[in-house]
């Protein structure tokens, strides 16, 4: 439970500056939010590689932030999106109509079920990183992708929230890619984002 805690701290103080993409200041703290997509064959080849970096929502990223800083939430971890359309991308739902992929931790439960669950959080010095995968059902690109968070009152542990189904989610970080991805069926979205501070 130490380490989930220490993990969203770092999280946090590393996002509470965070500025728009391309912004830059004289002073102060720096927040680098790089984001890498690796699509994959399902034997492993390597398709494509993007690189870009992303940028905090306002005023959902800046709610969720005064919640966990202030105390009055407990946080239930991240979930990553990838989409085409707001609601449609390369993942399929129950009735394989063209849906979002989210890709979550192992055990963290959410409102929409998520496709994957193999999302790594780690916390090294001043980086935090979100690693994981999903398969694409369908050929849909991938031109939006973004963060969220969950959060639960503080009567909660970060660790009963992560299995809390109905705790309000919040979006965190979101970035438009400058082209979208093109995916086909079968491949492997590969998703790395990598937080930083200097």
């Amino acid at each position: 439970m130490r380490r989930v805690i220490a993990v969203g701290v770092a999280l946090l103080v590393s996002l509470a500056g965070a500025l728009p993409a391309g912004a830059e200041t004289e002073e102060g703290i720096q927040v680098h939010g790089h984001w890498k997509i690796e699509i994959l064959e399902p034997d492993g080849t390597l398709v494509s590689v993007m690189e870009f970096e992303n940028a905090l929502v306002d005023p959902s990223a800046w709610s969720y932030l005064a919640k966990l800083l202030s105390a009055v939430a407990s946080s239930g971890g991240y979930l990553v999106y990838l989409e085409n359309d707001p609601g449609v991308g390369p993942c399929n739902d129950d009735l394989s109509d063209p849906i979002s992929c989210h890709i979550a931790e192992a055990g963290s439960l959410w409102p929409v079920s998520p496709h994957s669950s193999n999302l790594l959080i780690t916390a090294t010095g001043t980086t935090v990183v979100l690693a994981g995968s999903v398969t694409a059902d369908n050929s849909e690109p991938v031109s939006v992708v973004g963060t969220r968070g969950k959060v639960c009152t503080v009567s909660y542990s970060p660790l009963v929230c992560r299995g809390e189904s109905m705790a309000l989610v919040e979006d965190f970080t979101r970035a438009t890619l400058p082209s979208p991805v093109p995916i086909d069926a079968g491949q492997i979205i590969q998703v790395t984002v990598t937080i930083s501070f200097s």
